[in-house]
Parts: C-alpha cells; sequence; structure tokens
C-alpha cells in the first residue's frame, strides 16, 4: 500500500467517526430511567423484585397501550381483564401519542387502576429537563394528559424567585417529606414518606380554578417544598377504574422506597385495587425500554457504535495486511540481452532450433545483402562490411549456425540472435 491509499483509509475512518461516532447529549451521561428492570438509584427493579417474591403477577409493558386493550378485526375492544394494575412515570421519556390514550382509557373503565407517579413537587434527576420549570411542566403536561387533573404551582410572595436557580444541582439530593392524611386506606400504617430531588423544585398543587379541566377528584395529603405545601396524592375515578396521582417522582425508586414508609405506600397503592387474578404492569415502554423501533433509542445505544467500530477496524486490518506499506517498487526495464534471451526461449517452446535458427538467418541475410549472390556470398559480403573482435566473434557464430544447419547438426537459437542482434547494429 503506497502512502495515499494509507492516508485516504485513515480519513475514512475519520470521516465514519465524526458521522456515526456517539454524540454527547445536552445533559452530559446517560440519565437512568425508572423502568422495572433497572437495579441503580433511580430504577425500580427493587420493587418489581419485591412484588414478584410476594407472590404478585407482575409484567412488564414493552409496547403501546393498545397492547392492555387489544380489538378484533372491526376495531371492538375484547380485552376482558379487570383488577389490573398499571404504573407508569412521568414525565415519560417517550410521550404517550394520542393513538394510545383511548386505549387506556378503555382499560381503566373496565375496572383497572392507572398509578401516574409524578415529577412535581420533586425533581429528581431522570426528569429531564433545564431549570425547574421545564422539568415540572413537562411532568405536569404528562400527568394532565394521563389523568384529566391540571396542576399550578404555589408561589411564596416573600421569596424572590431565580429563574436559573432550577437548573443548578444540589451537591446532595434533598428531602422532600409527604405528610399523609390520617385514616385513609391507601395510608394505613403510613406515617412519614420521603422522596428526594436532585434539583430544586416549586409546590405543585391541583388547580381548583372554576375554568379548570379536570375530572372529579379526591385530594389526599400534603408535601412539604421547602415552606410551601402541595398537594400529594390526587384519585381520578374513570368508570370502574381510577387514575391515582402520586406528586414525588422518586418516592419509589430504588433509592427511596426502603426508607421512612414509602413500602407501605406502594403496597397499600397496588394492592388497593389489585383483583385476584390482576397483574400488575410497570411502564417501561414509555421511558425508552421499548420492544418498538426508535430511531432515536438506537442512535442512543453504544453497542451501535461499538459494531461499526469492530466493522470499521476489520477493514482497515485487511487493508493493511493484503498490502505491503512504502512506495511501490519501480520495476525495471529489461535489457536487450534479456529480451532477446526471452524472446529465443518463446520460439524454442513453439518451434524447433533448426527451423528458427534458418528462418532468423534468412530474414538477416534478405534484409542487408544485395540480391543476384549466392547464401554464402551474400553472408560473406555483408559481414565483411563490419570490423572489429565484437563483429568478429558474432560473424564466427553465425557461420557455424549455418554449417550446423547444413550437416543436421543441432544448433542453439541464443547465441544466433544475439550475434544477429549485434551486427544489425554494427550494420546500421
Amino acid at each position: 500500500m503506497n502512502r495515499g491509499t494509507l492516508g485516504l483509509a485513515l480519513a475514512a475512518l475519520v470521516v465514519a467517526y465524526v458521522l456515526f461516532g456517539p454524540k454527547p447529549g445536552p445533559g452530559g451521561a446517560e440519565r437512568v430511567r425508572p423502568v422495572s428492570t433497572d437495579l441503580r438509584a433511580d430504577g425500580l427493579g427493587v420493587a418489581a423484585d419485591w412484588l414478584r417474591g410476594a407472590g404478585f403477577n407482575v409484567r412488564a409493558l414493552r409496547g403501546r397501550y393498545g397492547e392492555l386493550d387489544p380489538v378484533d378485526q372491526e376495531g371492538h375492544s375484547v380485552a376482558t381483564g379487570t383488577g389490573d394494575v398499571l404504573i407508569t412515570h412521568a414525565p415519560a421519556h417517550m410521550a404517550p401519542s394520542y393513538g394510545e390514550l383511548p386505549h387506556l382509557r378503555n382499560w381503566l373503565r373496565r375496572g383497572n387502576t392507572l398509578i401516574v407517579v409524578g415529577a412535581l413537587n420533586d425533581s429528581p434527576d431522570w426528569a429531564e429537563g433545564n431549570g425547574t420549570t421545564a422539568r415540572s411542566a413537562w411532568a405536569d403536561s404528562t400527568v394532565e394528559q394521563l389523568s384529566g387533573v391540571a396542576f399550578t404551582t404555589v408561589h411564596d410572595r416573600a421569596e424572590t424567585k431565580d429563574p436559573l436557580a432550577g437548573s443548578v444541582r444540589f451537591q446532595e439530593p434533598q428531602e422532600i417529606a409527604m405528610l399523609p392524611d390520617v385514616g385513609h386506606p391507601y395510608f394505613a400504617g403510613v406515617q412519614r414518606v420521603l422522596a428526594y430531588s436532585d434539583y430544586p423544585t416549586d409546590a405543585w398543587v391541583v388547580n381548583r380554578r372554576p375554568h379548570s379541566a379536570g375530572a372529579a377528584r379526591v385530594v389526599l395529603g400534603r408535601v412539604a417544598v421547602g415552606r410551601r405545601n402541595g398537594d400529594a396524592v390526587v384519585v381520578v375515578p374513570d368508570h370502574l377504574g381510577r387514575v391515582i396521582v402520586v406528586t414525588v417522582g422518586s418516592v419509589f425508586t430504588n433509592r427511596a422506597i426502603g426508607h421512612a414508609d414509602n413500602a407501605r405506600l406502594f403496597a397499600n397503592l397496588v394492592t388497593a385495587h389489585l383483583g385476584p387474578r390482576g397483574v400488575v404492569w410497570f411502564d417501561d415502554s414509555h421511558q425508552g425500554a421499548t420492544s418498538i423501533y426508535n430511531a432515536a433509542a438506537l442512535a442512543r445505544d453504544p453497542r451501535l457504535y461499538w459494531t461499526i467500530a469492530i466493522v470499521l477496524g476489520l477493514w482497515f486490518a485487511w487493508v493493511l495486511g493484503m498490502q505491503k506499506l512504502g512506495a511501490a517498487p519501480a520495476v525495471p526495464l529489461a535489457d536487450e540481452a534479456a529480451l532477446v534471451e526471452s524472446a529465443a526461449g518463446l520460439l524454442d517452446r513453439h518451434v524447433t532450433p533448426s527451423d528458427a535458427v534458418r528462418l532468423m538467418l534468412d530474414r538477416f541475410v534478405r534484409r542487408h545483402a544485395p540480391r543476384g549472390l549466392s547464401d554464402a556470398e551474400r553472408d560473406e559480403f555483408r559481414w565483411a562490411a563490419v570490423t572489429g573482435p565484437q563483429a568478429a566473434r558474432a560473424a564466427a557464430i553465425l557461420r557455424a549456425a549455418r554449417e550446423a544447419l547444413r550437416t543436421g547438426r543441432k544448433v542453439r537459437i541464443v547465441p544466433v540472435r544475439r550475434a544477429i542482434v549485434i551486427l544489425e547494429e554494427l550494420l546500421t
């Protein structure tokens, strides 16, 4: 391989890395999402494993909400299951599409329960966004989309709001305390619940203004956010089913579920409406752990870039291994003697030596001797025209060759051809 080819190969690798290499996201490293298979701090693996260990039927939803409400060929619902519980977190990494929501409504109205754990009164790291407004507003829009309940923030007039404060991460997560309503079945055995906020947050309450949209709801408990209080749990009936909104998003994650009475609250919410054959679903799909093709998720998957790197590495190794590095060696031009020897060898393989020598001598004589002379006279005439030891040796070779042809002896082609070349140079 010459230097130009090596340079092109290196340039191809650089271009491939620029085009296909992993790009750093706006938030740095990939965030841990609240999914049932993740055992890291913000995952839900502990809660899912605890339910399985207790004998509950636990499944992960990896598709659209339509999987909860299958339909026949005519578009009619064929699902009959009741007493199921679906746990989803807001904000969603992949927001539910409008085509999914009718299936979710049908599923609820059959007597199932949706628990929406929304990052409103806390701001955990997985609730993506820049600043309090972006984080909480995104969670609020997802909660309202799923439950029909709108929330609004509680402002403290004595407090000066820094618009950039919400984007500054705490050095250590801040505790957010939920204070339950004593006596309600959801809070049986629950004295105190703790959530953890990685960023500053506001206090959020249900929007109680007359013109605000939303169904009938029951508000339970409060959340202490600094000097302000937000609503803790909101219950929205929907025919035979219901939506339960928990307004702190980190409360059931791995880092929090073992603290205070979080696990008791989780168990109460799940078992309160779970039927004898009910299924506890974890909505992993809308947090990014989906079986649906997602180009954005594929682009974030490091395995894609490892595969591309391995393929390019193998190609580069093949390029280097099949050819030698360095400049291509110059091919030397064959000298006249080597050319003559090669031509003579070719003739020797296809024509008998005697015939080849006879043909070469006749052609040489016809080119240089005058007509009307005998062969011997023409040879001697032209050979006598050149002098010198080199010419004498060449002429002697040709005479010996003619004598060998006349007497039937074996004759070699190469010396005859070289002698003719020498005489041709001297005569011309």
